[in-house]
């Protein structure tokens, strides 16, 4: 057999060799996040610890070599931009602000994937990567330089003839499913001027125009556009053997800085590179086309072959600090697999040592514009490969979120950072989480996502809606695609989103928000999405059913949600329950164990618990003060966990928690706060640290499942004698209604000089949360204004 015959064998040998391995290796990787979720289900941790674990049997390997020392700049430099172009408001991760101001941007598309035949170690080595071209013999830093955006001046300089050049004129998208893709030239030079030709593609059918591109994901940045792009209309296939210089048609676009550095680290030496960018794929200027685009977004997410993440240059560090992640990362995966994380204290306390010279210099990474825009979230999720790049330093998308989950598993255990970062950690986390085990947010729901993914910020006030539309099972219900919503107020346009979201589905879930996003001027059904939230909403608790009816109660359909005629007042059908006659102070945003304890007395003189035999009213105010363990449950929208496996957990964490507020008591009692007359009950002979309340393990998880839930809200007593939490500024006077068809009740008070009703937030209330107070057969309508 000769050579030439044996060679496609071989090739194919290797390919399908390849191809089985990385299909064992994602098997792995997927089946270690499984496990991890189940071990993260929820927000505190209230099973048994595994403290006691031999360190030998589970810490393996070393660390990565420690980043440098960072460079000097505060842990918390404040971020200086222009104010946004809507109201006052804290979106910053976390606790502290950081607001980024974009170029006012429609859409922001990113995409993924690296094809299935790739080594993924081979991903991003210089062998591989087709990007800037260090065989010259220039330094990083020579090419570094070359690549940073010129400023205006120098950049119009080359071009002497500038004046004489049209701006590109966007043709009409032809089809429902089109796209505009460009076709970035290669240069020698990374010097050269950036020259594109555009096309079009569908994503449907694409037998006569292959479709095959990277999507480019990076932060907008300054709204000014001082930088030439060259383009053409006239792309390889239609060019055929002509150069591009031969092309008779030449127009310009202005870019960013921050775009027109991203697409010269990535533009080839030797071959043309398709890519989908919004900021130039999308014609700006037409509203109708960016609304048609919007919809598209998650069709061009997934069919892209990968998306290249542009973080920015190297500056300060940046790119040695994404090199040790993805090193801390393969190490992660290599010899700390997840299921043998059994870490001690002693470890972990350890590792935060090894990592504090790091801190600073990886905080700083975490800060960057990237991190914190909204439309990055399905740009990854929806991604079949990502790729991070920083500088001339790139890493792949697992191997870094493999280093975030290890670190923010480190830093929930010995405190790391705070604010900003933290929240940066979290919303990574759960968006790896999103992008690798989508069946288990098969669930998550658009309203979820604006929930969860509150922190995150865009340059304009429509855009916090239009960048998680991908998340929503119909995305048509909540938006419609043919009006222009830029041209809006974004009041007008959150009042639009919320009776969609009424109408059109037909549930009572985004009453849960308006509560939590308290609008400002508009109707209060209409949670307006810039503003704080004020606490952890009960959405989607399945366990709840107050409006819904027990298992002994069977409901007619409900009235239809509808709107007073050529009004924005909602119509609901319901009743109430009882008038709020006492309520507590409202205690601090992420309370302290101490901040938790200072207000066990009044939540005992609210709740009128003053005998501690009295077991009815100790586990009365217990279970109130954690909503029944609502906030336990990290994803509440996955489905129920089998009767058997239910009825276990919920009594070995019922007596944990029942254990974990006699300490809390006694806590308080030691600290003078209250009488120390809290002698009974007797705690479980078992129960660790009797006589040390303030150290003991159950108490503390208990008061972090208290701040989980009691942040942003307060307990109060109805006139029947009924307990329970709802918003801080609850007042007495206030009813507690039952709408039908809510999972929760509802706070309200009569509107201010005006009809109807103001709805003020949703609550829990202990007794009444599986439908024990439904079985009537009227029912009141009530006007929501």
């Amino acid at each position: 057999m000769s050579v030439t015959a044996v060679l496609p064998i071989v090739a194919t040998v290797l390919y399908v060799g390849g191809r089985v391995r990385d299909r064992i290796q994602r098997r792995n990787r997927e089946k270690r996040t499984r496990e991890e979720a189940k071990y993260y289900h929820s927000d505190v941790s209230l099973t048994e610890s595994s403290e006691d674990a031999s360190d030998d049997e589970t810490y393996r390997g070393r660390l990565p070599p420690l980043l440098p020392t960072a460079p000097q700049v505060p842990l918390y430099t404040p971020l200086q931009y222009p104010p946004r172009n809507y109201g006052p408001s804290n979106q910053g991760f976390g606790q502290e602000t950081y607001n980024y101001e974009g170029w006012y941007n429609m859409a922001h598309p990113r995409s993924r994937r690296y094809s299935e035949d790739v080594n993924p170690r081979q991903r991003y080595a210089p062998s591989s990567y087709d990007g800037p071209s260090h065989s010259n013999g220039s330094t990083t830093r020579d090419v570094l330089k070359a690549i940073q955006p010129r400023d205006s001046s120098s950049t119009i300089s080359r071009s002497d003839h500038l004046q004489d050049v049209p701006l590109y004129p966007y043709s009409q998208l032809q089809g429902v499913h089109t796209i505009r893709l460009i076709e970035l030239h290669p240069a020698k030079n990374q010097n050269d001027d950036l020259h594109c030709s555009f096309y079009q593609a569908d994503l449907v059918d694409n037998n006569r125009i292959p479709l095959s591109y990277e999507a480019l994901s990076y932060a907008w940045g300054k709204p000014d556009l001082p930088n030439v792009m060259w383009c053409d209309d006239t792309p390889s296939f239609r060019r055929g053997s002509r150069s591009p210089s031969e092309r008779r048609d030449l127009w310009h676009l202005r870019i960013t800085d921050s775009l027109y550095a991203a697409l010269r680290a990535y533009r080839s030496t030797t071959k043309e590179i398709v890519f989908w960018v919004d900021a130039i794929c999308i014609n700006q200027a037409d509203s109708r086309e960016k609304m048609h685009q919007v919809k598209q977004m998650k069709r061009i997410y997934q069919e892209a072959t990968r998306v290249q993440v542009w973080l920015g240059d190297e500056g300060q560090g940046g790119g040695q600090t994404l090199q040790w992640l993805q090193e801390l990362g393969q190490w992660r995966q290599q010899f700390y697999p997840f299921t043998t994380m059994k870490m001690g204290r002693d470890v972990h306390q350890t590792m935060a040592e090894a990592m504090q010279p790091s801190l600073p210099t990886l905080q700083h990474f975490l800060t960057r514009s990237w991190f914190r825009r909204r439309w990055v979230i399905q740009e990854v999720t929806t991604s079949r490969a990502a790729i991070l790049s920083c500088g001339p330093y790139h890493c792949d998308w697992d191997d870094f979120a493999e280093a975030i989950k290890f670190i923010y598993d480190v830093d929930s255990r010995i405190t790391l950072f705070r604010g900003t970062v933290l929240g940066v950690l979290q919303g990574l986390r759960l968006m790896d989480l999103m992008k690798s085990c989508p069946e288990l947010t098969q669930g998550f729901g658009l309203l979820d996502s604006m929930n969860l993914f509150h922190a995150a910020d865009t340059a304009r006030a429509q855009d916090r809606i239009l960048a998680l539309l991908s998340f929503a099972e119909n995305a048509e219900s909540y938006v419609d695609f043919g009006q222009d919503y830029y041209t809006q107020s974004p009041e007008a346009f959150y009042t639009k989103f919320a009776r969609n979201a009424l109408e059109r589905t037909q549930t009572l879930d985004i009453l849960h928000l308006a509560g939590t996003f308290r609008p400002l001027d508009s109707a209060s059904w209409v949670p307006d999405w810039r503003s704080s939230p004020r606490y952890k909403p009960f959405l989607n608790i399945r366990k709840y059913s107050a409006g819904i009816g027990g298992p002994q109660d069977s409901l007619t359909p409900p009235t239809p949600i509808i709107f007073s005629s050529g009004t924005n007042r909602l119509v609901i059908e319901g009743f109430i329950f009882d008038t709020i006659a006492d309520c507590s102070d409202s205690i601090s945003k992420m309370p302290s164990f101490d901040d938790i304890c200072s207000m066990i007395p009044q939540y005992r003189a609210v709740a009128r618990y003053v005998v501690d035999d009295d077991e009815d009213a100790r586990t009365k105010l217990a279970t109130t003060l954690i909503a029944d363990q609502a906030h336990s449950e990290r994803f509440p929208w996955l489905p129920t966990p089998r009767e058997t496996e239910e009825r276990s957990s919920q009594a070995r964490l019922k007596q944990m928690l029942e254990i974990g507020f006699v300490q809390l008591c006694r806590t308080a009692a030691s600290s003078g706060v209250i009488s120390p007359a809290l002698t009974s009950p007797t705690l479980p002979s078992h129960s660790p640290g009797a006589d040390a309340p303030r150290t003991n393990e159950y108490a503390q998880r208990y008061a972090a499942l208290v701040s989980v839930t009691m942040s942003g809200r307060c307990l109060f007593r109805t006139v029947s004698g009924h307990i329970g939490i709802g918003p801080e500024d609850l007042r007495n006077g206030d009813r507690i209604v039952v709408f039908v068809g809510a999972r929760t009740p509802f706070v309200i008070r009569p509107g201010r000089g005006r009809e109807g009703f103001e709805v003020v937030g949703d609550c829990y209330v202990h007794g009444i949360m599986e439908g024990e107070a439904l079985g009537r057969d009227e029912w009141d309508q009530f006007v929501i204004a």
